[in-house]
């Protein structure tokens, strides 16, 4: 089993290729992202190169940001897939 430490250090070495995935993935730029959470794009952009780490805060944020963008997408894959169907 891994200490704490151990897991920060692979947690802080795993989180800006998270962030630049999950922002991708939802097709933002980082300064659409960075509109959504309310994160300058600079500092979006020191997340994704490890640069820096986010605060909780601001984690949160960003969080916030991109799980409301997966939600929208859902949403619109759903209704465009009923569309599909109607189609068919």
């Amino acid at each position: 089993m891994m200490d704490i430490e151990t897991q920060e250090v692979i947690a802080r070495a795993q989180l800006p290729k998270l962030f630049k995935e999950i922002r991708k993935a939802t097709g933002l730029s980082q300064e659409r992202m960075g509109k959504l959470s309310g994160i300058s794009r600079v500092q979006i952009s020191y997340y994704e190169t490890a640069n820096t780490v986010p605060t909780m805060k601001t984690f949160n944020k960003w969080l916030e940001a991109a799980t409301k963008e997966i939600k929208k997408l859902r949403k619109q894959a759903k209704k465009e897939g009923s569309n599909v169907k109607k189609k068919i």
